[in-house]
């Protein structure tokens, strides 16, 4: 997998120098990486990379297929699940979407991995469904993990635009107070 990154990385410079489109060269990249590897894990990986790809062009019924397919390959890990919740958001199926993101924090929850991540893709579902209160719970959970060198703008994302009093200010505060971040506007 490690060849399959560098590999990529190498494309994303490429596009980045504007010497080739960045998206169709990854794709056709990710699809040799598929034929190649024979590991359900990495075959799981590469998948979940090849549907962000799908999802750029607006190809979802590929996007869909490759995340269901990683899904299957590894049930038990929370990121396939996060990556159909992140789908389902992107086209406003919010019920799915929380659906997903509730089965991404349980298998983290049983796992111990991608905990935050998996949190923090729910917060985004619950503030599209405006279930504020739910969204506090998943507030002090995110509290609760600590104090983890964090990518802010991603990680606070789900509060901005909310509704006045939809969250306790003293609750998204704490929040904030982890690293001394400040909300985006």
């Amino acid at each position: 997998m490690g060849d399959v990154i560098a590999g990529l990385r190498a494309i994303q410079l490429a596009g980045q120098n504007k010497d080739v489109a960045l998206t169709k060269p990854t794709v056709a990249y990710l699809l040799g990486a598929l034929n190649a590897t024979a590991s359900d894990e990495d075959t799981a990986d590469l998948l979940q990379l090849l549907a962000l790809e799908y999802r750029k062009f607006g190809i979802h019924d590929k996007e869909l297929q490759a995340i269901e397919e990683a899904i299957r390959l590894r049930p038990d890990d929370p990121m396939p699940h996060i990556a159909w919740s992140s789908s389902c958001l992107h086209r406003d199926l919010y019920k799915d979407a929380r659906e997903a993101a509730q089965k991404a924090v349980s298998k983290s929850e049983a796992s111990g991995r991608f905990r935050r991540h998996s949190l923090q893709t729910l917060a985004r579902t619950l503030t599209a469904l405006r279930e504020f209160n739910d969204l506090e719970m998943v507030i002090e959970k995110l509290i609760q993990l600590g104090d983890v060198k964090p990518d802010w703008p991603i990680e606070t994302d789900f509060l901005v635009g909310l509704p006045a009093d939809s969250v306790r200010e003293e609750l998204k505060q704490r929040f904030l107070s982890l690293k001394g971040a400040k909300l985006r506007s």
